[in-house]
């Protein structure tokens, strides 16, 4: 073994020099954020309404089932996100329940009407087609916008119908 005394750690490294950090240059992301009483407006198409894939799962059922997303409606306070798109999907299906209906009125009315009946039902199942195709186009979209977590927009009127109950 050596004679030579241990060392201690202060006295070993007192005769390092000591390191002294280069300033750093403050990351432009990290300014304090100050109120300008301006909001930036985000178009609500793209802002994210949910990151949870139960949330996620449970809005994508609710639009593709309109029973589901009746049922959600009236069984589902906890979240938002999922009441949303439950009444968005039961206003796809009560929409189509009210076009297949006057569709349905309409053609059955006037469809005894000779000659012009027979033209006044195929008009009406050609509107009716037409309808059952957008409303399952529309259906499809609002299942994409579920399943990413993304706001989904139906028209305007529909919206405030929506925005009364929601």
């Amino acid at each position: 073994m050596s004679e030579q005394p241990r060392r201690r750690r202060a006295e070993y490294f007192a005769d390092a020099e000591p390191v002294i950090a280069a300033p750093v240059a403050p990351d432009p992301g990290d300014e304090p954020c100050v109120p300008t009483g301006v909001q930036e407006d985000i178009p609500p198409a793209r802002s994210i309404l949910a990151t949870n894939t139960g949330v996620r799962l449970a809005c994508t059922m609710s639009a593709m089932m309109g029973l589901f997303a009746l049922f959600l409606c009236w069984a589902e306070r906890e979240s938002r996100v999922i009441r949303r798109f439950s009444v968005q999907s039961a206003c796809l299906t009560v929409l189509h329940v009210l076009l297949g209906g006057g569709a349905l009125l309409i053609s059955a009315v006037l469809g005894g009407i000779p000659y012009l009946g027979l033209m006044v039902k195929l008009v009406c199942l050609l509107g009716y087609i037409a309808a059952l195709i957008l409303l399952a186009v529309a259906r499809v979209k609002l299942m994409q916008h579920a399943w990413q977590g993304m706001r989904f927009l139906l028209p305007a009127p529909l919206e405030r119908i929506i925005h009364r109950y929601y």
